[in-house]
């Protein structure tokens, strides 16, 4: 190559290089530049929370983020106090069917122990039951062979009169007893002689002793193995006139010699019944 050839190559290059440093003059920026930093934002979204709009908006929905906390919060305190109820009903239902369950078994046992009672008393009834069964034949026995026959001797009979018919079975039956208590050898109401036994029942203005009915004024009398017994006799007397009198009765004695008769045969025995 010449000398003048190297000259024009040296002349071009340094034209090209500065026309290049007029456009880098001219145009400091590319032309994407502007749009550069929304790339690196959309590049990097963790930006945002840092940004002044996000807080501005973020700001704007505290009050709804405060709700909405607040509603979740009272939630979980209402399950939890619900649950902690249901615990405690739970309790409550456990000690209750415990304190049901303990009553039951008391009130087992309770009538069990009845129940055993129960037994007990009717073993024991049974028993009483032998036992006056075999005292009543016995006293059968001796009724039969005392009140056979007629009864003389010396004695006392009473004359009964309650003008208004107001004495009842009861009080006839107290009279007698209290005859008894002098220890006769045998008491009739006229005619029909009576034994420890013998029942006396009211029949409208009448009374049935036995099975005989009696007309007013009813007369009873008593006739007494010895001298003694006519001295009890007299000092009943007084206890039976003051007994009539509070009965607005009127009472007669009459001392003598009496004759009972022999009791009638028994047309009726009572025997009691045996379970087993």
């Amino acid at each position: 190559m010449t000398p003048q050839a190297d000259d024009s190559a040296s002349t071009q290059s340094a034209a090209t290089g500065v026309r290049l440093l007029d456009q880098v003059i001219s145009n400091t920026l590319l032309s994407d530049y502007p749009s550069a930093p929304a790339q690196v934002r959309e590049s990097r979204p963790w930006r945002l929370f840092f940004s002044r709009e996000y807080a501005s908006h973020l700001w704007r929905a505290m009050p709804v983020v405060v709700i909405v906390a607040a509603i979740l919060t009272y939630s979980a305190i209402a399950k939890s106090h619900g649950s902690l109820n249901d615990s405690r009903t739970k309790v409550e239902l456990a000690n209750r069917v415990d304190a049901a369950r303990s009553a039951t078994d008391a009130l087992i046992a309770t009538n069990a122990a009845t129940a055993e009672g129960n037994r007990q008393l009717a073993a024991e009834l049974i028993a009483q039951t032998q036992d006056g069964d075999s005292l009543t034949r016995a006293l059968d026995r001796y009724t039969g062979r005392a009140d056979a026959s007629a009864v003389t001797g010396k004695g006392v009979c009473f004359l009964m009169n309650d003008h208004r018919i107001r004495w009842k079975d009861t009080q006839f039956q107290q009279m007698v007893n209290m005859m008894w208590r002098s220890r006769p050898a045998a008491v009739a109401i006229y005619s029909v002689r009576l034994s420890t036994r013998s029942a006396i029942r009211g029949a409208g203005s009448s009374l049935l002793v036995g099975y005989a009915p009696i007309a007013r004024p009813v007369r009873m009398c008593a006739v007494y193995p010895d001298a003694s017994g006519m001295q009890r006799s007299n000092r009943l007397w007084p206890k039976i006139r003051s007994f009539a009198s509070a009965g607005d009765a009127s009472v007669t004695r009459t001392i003598g010699t009496v004759t009972i008769p022999a009791a009638a045969e028994r047309m009726l025995t009572v025997r009691y019944a045996v379970s087993g």
